[in-house]
């Protein structure tokens, strides 16, 4: 999905990130090498899948999906969350989904609203056909 994804902005865009970032996402698959460093508050609209090809290693990672949405996380690395860690709504679970190829570490607080799965088969790309 490096070649064929429907975001416009670079794969290296979120490996750096040092302030906080706030961003909606269209409907849409969004590739990134990694997502790293600062704090990320996304909201989905829509059917939302974010392919992460190394880590995600941040302050806070909050993603809230609003009536409707849907959002899937693959990490083909290790997630690392030191702040909060909050993925959709606890209340309607299935609309939010993460796929892990190795480690999850939260150092804080983690809110599960999402089904989480560690893949086995293929932990360098879990969303490779």
């Amino acid at each position: 999905y490096a070649a064929r994804n429907d975001d416009t902005m670079p794969s290296d865009s979120f490996g750096n990130v040092q302030a906080a970032l706030s961003q909606a996402f269209p409907c849409g698959r969004y590739y990134f090498d990694s997502i790293g460093s600062g704090s990320f508050h996304l909201t989905a609209s829509g059917r939302v899948a974010f392919l992460v090809a190394g880590d995600l290693s941040t302050a806070d990672f909050i993603v809230d999906t609003p009536d409707g949405a849907q959002f899937d996380l693959f990490v083909a690395g290790a997630i690392t969350v030191r702040g909060v860690f909050q993925l959709g709504d606890a209340a309607h679970p299935g609309s939010t989904r993460v796929y892990v190829g190795k480690a999850v570490d939260f150092e804080n607080t983690a809110t599960f609203g999402y089904h989480c799965a560690r893949s086995y088969s293929r932990p360098r790309r879990p969303w490779r056909r």
